[in-house]
């Protein structure tokens, strides 16, 4: 079994082009200490000495070093050519899957920064529920997906992006508007009509959590209508059709119109997380890891 990889190589030919630790350790984004870890891990694999370190930090290739530098050389070259030319058959385009949520109120804003930062990028975007998000990821229809529920850790990585918090909302009607000025709890609300994302949404699914903790069943419940999309129901709200739980991020523009009216629950906050997922046996190239680690960046950079 081989025991050289090629990150060990990659290190050792920047190395001698460069003659310094600290230059390669620039040029590969990675810490002096692991430029210096990675050479001895290989001379201890080959057993040879591939650098002479000098006066004032000189270094150079001893004679051995030079004829493994000419073939590792050769190795990174050709797996540069192989790495350029599965990116020119994929071009700099990412298949992104996300739920209503993020797909409407967290990407676009990032995949806008995104662009400015890398403007030759291109985007697919499909948006459906967290259930189907998993599901185009097991079957390779997308690459990277952005959903509201964790359904397998032991095939997905998940990183959480963001906190989301649900709220009650109603229509602007005076029979609401008296419950807005009173301490109000879940239960006042159970036999009104209400509405509902389909049951694989993540939404759904938070929701009906949360019911179940408060002693609520389902059964009891006044459900007129169940819809795939956040839009539809805040509209069918608006005109008086119902109320329904939402995510706070998909109604600020029409709670500072006072178009409808917001309930949250102080006893009882209701709180999901966002997450970026994608599969654990996919190796990501290197245009989607680098979206990876921008979204990650961003996260630090907004918590």
């Amino acid at each position: 079994m081989l025991k050289t990889n090629l990150k060990q190589l990659e290190t050792f030919v920047t190395v001698a082009d460069c003659r310094s630790f600290t230059k390669a350790s620039e040029l590969l984004y990675i810490s002096q200490s692991t430029v210096s870890a990675h050479i001895a891990t290989l001379e201890e694999i080959l057993n040879v000495t591939l650098l002479l370190r000098g006066a004032r930090q000189n270094i150079s290739l001893t004679n051995i070093g030079e004829q493994v530098y000419i073939r590792a050389k050769e190795i990174v070259s050709s797996v540069a050519e192989v790495e350029n030319f599965y990116k020119k058959l994929n071009g700099d385009n990412i298949a992104i899957g996300a739920s209503t949520i993020p797909s409407q109120y967290i990407l676009p804003a990032l995949l806008a920064k995104f662009s400015e930062m890398y403007p030759t990028t291109k985007y697919s975007l499909t948006q459906n529920n967290s259930s189907e998000v998993h599901n185009l990821l097991l079957n390779k229809q997308i690459r990277i997906g952005f959903v509201g529920d964790i359904i397998d850790k032991k095939k997905f990585n998940y990183v959480k992006i963001s906190e989301d918090e649900l709220v009650l909302i109603a229509p602007n009607i005076p029979e609401f508007k008296v419950s807005k000025k009173q301490d109000v709890d879940i239960a006042d609300f159970i036999n009104k009509p209400l509405l509902l994302r389909e049951k694989k949404s993540g939404t759904r699914r938070t929701v009906d959590q949360f019911l179940k903790q408060n002693g609520i069943d389902e059964s009891k419940l006044n459900i007129i209508a169940e819809m795939e999309n956040t839009e539809s129901i805040k509209k069918s709200v608006i005109q008086g059709l119902g109320i329904s739980f939402i995510s706070k991020l998909a109604i600020k523009t029409e709670s500072e119109e006072n178009k409808i009216i917001v309930f949250s629950f102080s006893k009882n906050i209701i709180t999901r997380n966002i997450y970026l997922c994608y599969k654990k046996d996919v190796l990501l190239n290197n245009t989607e890891q680098t979206f990876i680690n921008f979204i990650k960046k961003a996260i630090c950079l907004n918590g």
